[in-house]
């Protein structure tokens, strides 16, 4: 499966996700989601847990995201959502207070998108044969 992260993300758009109440009006299981709603859904479960996480969280002196970054990493995963992108394989905790989603396709691709600071990412992808990518979200546009 290719990895699909070369999409532009407007900054409205994303700042109007982030103020969203629900998820793409999917926040209730009524049997009529997308096939990956699931899974995006217990992704912006997971970066809300980051919330509970407090300074020192691995014991080596990580930080812990802030409130405005986490709400940033939920408002791009709803875009990401709403545009039928496929789910990363996994969100995690960045040691220096970021969230960073990981995807792994077909061949060895593999991307990665770390958000450092408030509606701002830094992305990275690698395909095989090709030169790794890399470009920002947020304030320095799309590749």
């Amino acid at each position: 499966m290719a990895l699909t992260l070369e999409v532009p993300i407007p900054e409205q758009d994303w700042l109007d996700q982030a103020g969203r109440a629900s998820f793409n009006g999917a926040d209730t299981d009524d049997g009529t989601s997308d096939l990956y709603a699931a899974q995006w859904r217990k992704i912006v479960h997971e970066i809300n847990s980051f919330r509970n996480l407090g300074e020192n969280w691995d014991g080596l002196g990580a930080r812990m995201p802030s409130n405005e970054l986490l709400d940033s990493a939920i408002g791009l995963v709803r875009l990401w959502h709403s545009r039928d992108l496929l789910p990363p394989i996994r969100v995690l905790p960045g040691t220096a207070g970021t969230v960073v989603f990981e995807w792994q396709g077909d061949g060895g691709a593999y991307g990665e998108v770390e958000i450092d600071r408030p509606f701002h990412a830094d992305v990275m992808l690698v395909q095989a044969g090709q030169p790794t990518k890399h470009w920002e979200l947020g304030s320095a546009g799309a590749p």
